[in-house]
């Protein structure tokens, strides 16, 4: 939790909330705070408002982009990312690298977790963990996942299933990126570069991204 969320400004928040709803109860006069069954009453219903606070916060609220930097540490990352993988595997029979792979990147987000999606021409890769890395001192932050890759029927021939590890930095300036390299278990290796597209988590390839490089 406390890599996503601000775990002191929470608990201040918390207190607040819990603090201003008693004291509208009061000051509306819907409790009596001085009589100690009303008050039992009230510090119920200041607890079932705070409580409610905290579980929209924590449902959508997280998302909302003001709260960023001050009390949720962590990008909103949902959505569909759209870009290349440039592979740095050297074809045997013409000695040359691949060209860039067209690539879509597919993030489901939560405030405690995330699951990531890469759908290509050949293969979809599917992500065993994920998570994002901040360095708050240098103002990075990381989009690192690791995965299971598996080919598409008719390819496992030159590509069969595989894990690997990407590391992706989000970049803002001018727009939403990410971009870095990845690497797997067969020792290839490789960048991607990738640009944001919408906030669909279920997105598919059309005909044309749907074309790879070994494709006859």
């Amino acid at each position: 939790m406390s890599n996503t969320i601000d775990i002191k400004v929470l608990v201040s928040l918390t207190v607040a909330v819990f603090a201003f709803s008693l004291f509208c109860l009061s000051y509306f006069g819907i409790y009596n705070l001085t009589d100690p069954t009303e008050f039992f009453r009230a510090y119920s219903a200041a607890l079932t408002v705070t409580t409610s606070a905290v579980a929209l916060l924590v449902w959508q609220g997280w998302k909302i982009p003001w709260l960023k930097g001050w009390l949720i540490l962590v990008p909103n990352l949902n959505g569909t990312w759209e870009g290349v993988t440039k592979s740095d595997w050297v074809n045997p029979e013409t000695n040359e690298k691949l060209n860039p792979i067209t690539s879509l990147l597919i993030v489901k987000q939560s405030l405690f977790g995330m699951s990531c999606v890469v759908r290509t021409g050949e293969m979809t890769s599917f992500s065993i963990s994920a998570g994002i890395e901040r360095d708050p001192n240098n103002h990075i932050e990381k989009l690192v996942y690791t995965y299971r890759s598996e080919p598409k029927p008719g390819v496992a021939g030159r590509s069969a299933i595989h894990h690997g590890t990407a590391v992706l930095e989000f970049g803002t300036n001018p727009s939403w990126s990410l971009s870095g390299r990845y690497f797997t278990e067969r020792n290839s290796t490789g960048e991607i570069e990738l640009a944001f597209r919408n906030r669909r988590t279920n997105t598919q390839l059309t005909d044309e991204e749907r074309k790879h490089p070994l494709d006859k």
